[in-house]
């Protein structure tokens, strides 16, 4: 491969189709997507995740060395076919599966599509819509599933209300994984800005590729207006919006929706840059709930939990507080570890005979091994969830170890504290 693979994400609706296709345009790049879901959609590869609540959400842990030779093959096989030299892939569930994809390729690089929470809501649900028809039976959701929305599914009846769960989660998740990945390693783009300024911003992302844009993606810029496409257009969806696709959400949707959804878009709104709606007090929360014959008591419990672990996300593995604040902690000091991370132990058998066991943690494509096979690493990593002290985790004799192994992870980021 000529250069890092670069991959296209975001949540769903969010504008990567048409990214895709832009990028597509070039004479040197090779844009696929369906032709790889393979290595993300197909469960019988991923048997030990059978069960789990998150399995849509690979991790580094599910990159096996056999998958790993599998993908790059397939990837290395239709690059010589098409003779190109840069793999674009667009998959929209990749933005839950950034720490997957940088395991089997360290090099590879994102494009995050981002849009308004809101509109990308209505999109969504205009998805649903469509594939339901399309299917010929009930659809409860349109995007592929994830833990959040599928809870919503199981809970609501409201389809808005399920596709915000569904925003959240790909936004909030992705958010915190390419933070870790690094700056260099990701260009975020707005819909919005896109649509404002198509050449300028397909200029960002050629510049970040480091391609030069070239006359035959013009198509792409002359395409991308605030107007649904037509089939067989540069990003056409057979999800059209009806109408204009900028701030649909002030016509689709009812106002008792916009006061739920506020709350839990609130937060991954304000990170991307985007103004939100006003926060409503508890009888708005209550009144809205009502009028759509929901469980209030259900929402705005899940509302508190997803919030607070966003909120605990942040605040641990802040850049600038890890930077500042020393590796060891305080003895007040609430261990966190950082989302997605994978962690155990095994055994290396030597000769034959003589087992030692090893420990380590792993997130995208970097890892630690301890070299104490007596490591206690194994035992405390399910419990760093930022409730509890270190002392509250292991008894005194083991206190002054648990602090240095800490230290040792915070400084390479996989640990934070509150």
């Amino acid at each position: 491969m000529n250069r890092s693979p670069i991959f296209v994400i975001g949540p769903p609706r969010g504008g990567t189709t048409l990214m895709l296709d832009a990028l597509g345009l070039h004479p040197e790049v090779l844009a696929l997507g369906a032709e790889l879901h393979r290595f993300h959609h197909d469960l019988a590869k991923f048997p030990h995740r059978h069960g789990e609540d998150d399995h849509f959400r690979l991790t580094a842990r599910d990159a096996t060395p056999e998958l790993i030779a599998e993908y790059h093959d397939a990837v290395n096989r239709a690059l010589a076919a098409s003779g190109k030299g840069q793999l674009v892939v667009k998959i929209s569930t990749l933005s839950q599966q950034v720490d997957y994809v940088l395991a089997i390729f360290p090099d590879a690089r994102f494009v995050q599509c981002v849009r308004d929470g809101r509109d990308t809501v209505c999109s969504m649900e205009d998805l649903r819509l469509a594939l339901q028809a399309e299917q010929d039976h009930p659809r409860l959701l349109g995007p592929a599933p994830d833990p959040f929305s599928l809870w919503a599914a199981e809970t609501f009846e409201h389809p808005h209300l399920r596709a915000g769960c569904a925003w959240y989660y790909h936004v909030t998740r992705s958010f915190l994984d390419l933070r870790f990945a690094g700056a260099d390693k990701f260009l975020r783009l707005r819909y919005e800005d896109l649509v404002a300024a198509p050449r300028e911003r397909l200029d960002d992302v050629m510049r970040f590729i480091g391609l030069p844009f070239h006359p035959t993606q013009e198509a792409a810029v002359t395409a991308t207006t605030n107007e649904p496409g037509a089939p067989g257009t540069i990003g056409f969806s057979h999800s059209q919006a009806r109408g204009a696709r900028l701030n649909r959400h002030v016509r689709d949707l009812s106002p008792e929706v916009r006061v739920l959804l506020a709350p839990l878009l609130a937060g991954p709104m304000q990170m991307l840059g985007y103004a939100c709606d006003a926060m409503p007090d508890f009888r708005d929360i209550q009144a809205a709930a009502h009028n759509l014959g929901l469980d209030v008591d259900a929402w705005i419990a899940r509302l508190a939990k997803e919030t607070a672990w966003l909120e605990k996300q942040i605040r641990a593995f802040d850049p600038v507080k890890v930077l500042r604040e020393p590796d060891l902690p305080a003895d007040d000091a609430k261990p966190v570890l950082i989302d997605g991370a994978t962690y155990g132990c095994h055994a290396d058998t030597r000769d034959g005979v003589g087992a030692v066991s090893h420990a380590w943690v792993r997130k995208q494509n970097r890892s630690f091994a301890f070299a104490d096979p007596g490591s206690i690493w194994p035992v405390i990593a399910g419990n760093l969830n930022g409730n509890v002290t270190l002392a509250e985790l292991v008894g005194p004799e083991a206190l002054e170890a648990a602090k240095q192994l800490c230290g040792r992870l915070h400084g390479l980021g996989f640990v934070g504290y509150l």
